[in-house]
């Protein structure tokens, strides 16, 4: 990923994103041998899982040497988020993750949490203000899509909703976005398919920059 707001600047940063069942603690150990360079992310940890798993230093524990490291979060109890937010920082994270990417049956669907926040967007703002509310030195970042559609047919892919939905989310303190740079169809294709079926919209993700230059687009 790279800042494509910022393309003067000659470092680009690598990172390895939040993989399902893929990105556990041995597998970051072995990408940190790889490479000094890359910027490691967690899987997502779910807020409840956190708020009350009996073996969270599997989860969140981490030594100094894989910094730097993203712990992606997913929920939709602005609570929860919240205090989950204050543990990963105390965790030694520098950077705290909100998955509004995620369109699986499991999480969009039953859960309620992930990409289907784009249109739940009052939950999504709570969720971002409570933890922007709880961290003290650490970043607050959302991961999300550049548009959704939905099983019932309702199609939320305008560049006006993007501006107005990321705009919304700056507010409530958070200016680090990850764009995955497609909508994402909830219900009609798995998450596989949400990751090549869509096409790519880069003029849109270009074009959300030139709306938010205080703000960090990757």
């Amino acid at each position: 990923r790279t800042n494509v707001c910022n393309a003067s600047r000659h470092q680009r940063d690598f990172h390895i994103a939040p993989m399902l069942d893929v990105s556990t603690p041995e597998f970051r150990n072995f990408i940190r041998i790889l490479s000094k360079r890359a910027i490691l992310w967690t899987e997502m940890v779910v807020d409840e899982t956190i708020m009350y798993s009996n073996n969270l230093d599997y989860h969140l524990a981490h030594e100094e040497h894989l910094k730097p490291i993203i712990c992606q979060i997913g929920g939709r109890n602005s609570e929860y988020c919240g205090q989950a937010t204050s543990i990963v920082e105390k965790y030694g994270y520098e950077e705290v993750n909100l998955n509004i990417d995620c369109p699986s049956s499991r999480v969009s669907g039953e859960r309620k949490f992930g990409a289907i926040l784009m249109k739940d967007s009052q939950t999504a703002y709570n969720v971002v203000s409570s933890m922007n509310q709880n961290a003290k030195n650490m970043k607050i970042s959302v991961k999300t899509r550049t548009g959704i559609e939905l099983e019932d047919g309702e199609i939320l892919d305008t560049m006006s909703h993007l501006i107005n939905f990321v705009g919304e989310l700056r507010k409530c303190g958070c200016r680090k976005f990850y764009i995955h740079a497609r909508k994402c169809v909830i219900g009609g294709l798995t998450p596989a398919q949400n990751r090549l079926v869509p096409p790519l919209n880069y003029p849109r993700v270009y074009e959300l920059c030139k709306h938010f230059p205080d703000c960090d687009p990757y």
